[in-house]
């Protein structure tokens, strides 16, 4: 379902919506993300990473697909100031940096690394990537050139949950 927030904070849903695609979204998820300047889409599914073109009016359209091996695409998180995202598989409990380029998503060589924390979410700063699944929460550093990830050596750094949020400091 697509909706749009109306100047007063209420939510209206975008005429036509639901929108139906030709993607397979089964397995983990789908999940999506939205990038930061709103023009794409990005949604994770058991064939990799869909993207889709957000129009003026809300409603979304296909570009492309970016498959990704060793991973079903469980979870997908959007770095808010580099063009990486990160995607968790699931399954074989890969987490997977994509480089998102005018909406053209691709995988980046060296960029699967094993996590078996599924819950994801990027520091407002684009840094740090930190992971949850239940038992800790794991921290990686952002290399903010290629997008891979380090874990850092103090890290778990707590105990987890089955989230995570991270807001900015006041």
């Amino acid at each position: 379902m697509v909706w749009k927030l109306n100047q007063n904070g209420s939510a209206s849903p975008v005429a036509g919506s639901p929108f139906r695609f030709k993607a397979s979204f089964s397995g983990g998820g789908p999940n999506a993300a939205i990038t930061s300047d709103g023009k794409y889409l990005l949604v994770s599914g058991n064939n990799g990473v869909t993207t889709l073109v957000i129009g003026s009016d809300g409603v979304p359209s296909l570009q492309g697909q970016t498959s990704l091996v060793n991973n079903d695409g469980a979870i997908i998180a959007l770095n808010p100031t580099q063009p990486f995202a990160y995607v968790w598989g699931q399954t074989q409990n890969v987490l997977s940096v994509i480089r998102v380029v005018d909406g053209n998503t691709v995988p980046v060589p060296g960029g699967d690394i094993y996590c078996d924390n599924g819950s994801l979410a990027i520091d407002p700063t684009g840094h740090y990537l930190y992971a949850t699944g239940g038992l800790d929460t794991l921290v990686f550093s952002i290399d903010q050139t290629t997008g891979l990830l380090t874990q850092v050596s103090s890290s778990p750094a707590v105990k987890g949950g089955p989230s995570v949020i991270v807001a900015p400091s006041r």
